[in-house]
C-alpha cells in the first residue's frame, strides 16, 4: 500500500478538509455495523466528498504519526453491544484535528507520507480501500459487538489523564516521576508532553497516558485537546503558592464551563510539601475545597517522591467508579465497586 512521492501530484493541489458528519452503514455480507465519515476535501476544481472508516484513518496515522505532533483518537466505549454515540461525536472531533495536521504536513512537503495523505483524500479511492482489508477487520464481532478477550488474558484499559495547573506548580515533574522515576531541579516551562505507563489497581491493569499541560493563568484559553479523550484531571497547585491555590478554581470553572457539567473525575493536589519553611497554603484548606468539589485529595512532593503514584491511585478509582461501563461489567460479574 506504500505511494510513491512521484504520485504526490500538485497540479491541483489540496486548501482545507472538513469532516462534515458521519453515518452508520452496514458491511456487505455480514451486515455488521461501522462508522463511516463524511469529509469535505476543498481545492481548485471545488469541494468532493470522501468517506471513510475510521480504521483507514487509524492506517494514515500508523504512517504519518512520526511526522506529528500529539496525535490522539479516543478509545471505544461501548453501550451494551454498540459504541457510545457520545464518543463518536468525540472521535469525530479528533479525526478533524488529526486531519487538519496531515494536511499542513501534506502543504510543506513532497514525501511518501504527504503522498498517503494525498491518496487518503483522493475520492477515486473507494470506501474502505485506502488501507488493507484483514481477516480481523471483517469479522461480525471485530465490526460490531464488544471486542473478545481471551479467557486467559487479562484486558488493557486506556485511560488518557490530564495534568492541569498555574505555572511552576510541578505538574512536568509529578508526570516524570509518576511514569520515569526522575526528577530534575531545572526548570523549562512546557508546552505540551505526554507520559506512558501501565499499572495495576486493585486487580485491573490500565494503560495511562499523563497529558501535560502548559501552565495556565485566569487569561488562558482552555485547549479543546484537553477535554477529548480524557477520562479524568489532576489538579496541581502549590503549598507554597497561594496564587497557584487560587488558580485551580479558575481552572475548575473553565473545564465546568467546557464540559457542561460538574460530575467528571479529579483529583486536586497539592505538590511541593518539602518546601515545609515556605509553606503558604494549609493541608486543611486544600482538604476543604476538594470536599466542596467531592473530589479526591492528596498532598505529595514530586522531589521526593511523596505520595505521587497515591495522586494517580485515587484518579484511576474515581474514574472507574464513574465510568457507567465498569459499573455495567461489575454488576454482570457479581463483583464489587473500588472504594
Amino acid at each position: 500500500m506504500d505511494v510513491n512521492c512521484e504520485d504526490a501530484v500538485r497540479e491541483n493541489p489540496i486548501y482545507s478538509v472538513s469532516i462534515s458528519g458521519y453515518e452508520i452503514l452496514s458491511e456487505e455480507g455480514s451486515g455488521s455495523k461501522f462508522v463511516a465519515y463524511t469529509t469535505l476535501v476543498k481545492d481548485n476544481n471545488g469541494t468532493r466528498t470522501v468517506k471513510r472508516r475510521y480504521r483507514e484513518f487509524h492506517f494514515l496515522s500508523t504512517k504519518i504519526e512520526p511526522f506529528l505532533q500529539g496525535v490522539h483518537f479516543p478509545k471505544k466505549r461501548w453501550v451494551g453491544d454498540n459504541l457510545d454515540k457520545t464518543f463518536v461525536r468525540e472521535r469525530q472531533t479528533a479525526l478533524q484535528h488529526f486531519l487538519t495536521a496531515a494536511l499542513d504536513l501534506y502543504k510543506r512537503e513532497k514525501s511518501k507520507q504527504a503522498a498517503q495523505v494525498e491518496r487518503f483524500l483522493c475520492d477515486k479511492v473507494a470506501l474502505g480501500q485506502f488501507c488493507p482489508l484483514t481477516k480481523a477487520s471483517t469479522s461480525a464481532a471485530s465490526l460490531s459487538g464488544r471486542p473478545k478477550v481471551a479467557a486467559n488474558r487479562q484486558q488493557v484499559k486506556d485511560r488518557r489523564i490530564c495534568l492541569v495547573g498555574f505555572m511552576a506548580v510541578g505538574k512536568s515533574s509529578i508526570a516524570a516521576q509518576y511514569a520515569q522515576g526522575n526528577y530534575s531541579d531545572s526548570y523549562l516551562p512546557t508546552i505540551e508532553n505526554t507520559y506512558h505507563k501501565t499499572i495495576q489497581v486493585n486487580g485491573e491493569i490500565f494503560h495511562t497516558d499523563v497529558l501535560d499541560t502548559a501552565g495556565q493563568d485566569e487569561f488562558s484559553a482552555l485547549n479543546c485537546r484537553y477535554t477529548l479523550g480524557v477520562y479524568g484531571y489532576i489538579y496541581v497547585y502549590s503549598v507554597a503558592s497561594r496564587r497557584s491555590f487560587e488558580m485551580v478554581k479558575v481552572t475548575n470553572e473553565k473545564l465546568k464551563n467546557e464540559l457542561g457539567h460538574d460530575g467528571f473525575p479529579r483529583v486536586l493536589v497539592g505538590n511541593k510539601t518539602d518546601l515545609v519553611q515556605e509553606r503558604k497554603v494549609s493541608t486543611a484548606e486544600g482538604r476543604s475545597l476538594a470536599e466542596e468539589w467531592g473530589c479526591g485529595f492528596v498532598e505529595c512532593s514530586a522531589k521526593s517522591n511523596t505520595n505521587i503514584e497515591a495522586v494517580f491511585l485515587r484518579l484511576l478509582q474515581d474514574v472507574e467508579r464513574n465510568d457507567p461501563a465498569t459499573q455495567q461489567d461489575r454488576e454482570k460479574s457479581g463483583g464489587c465497586t473500588i472504594t
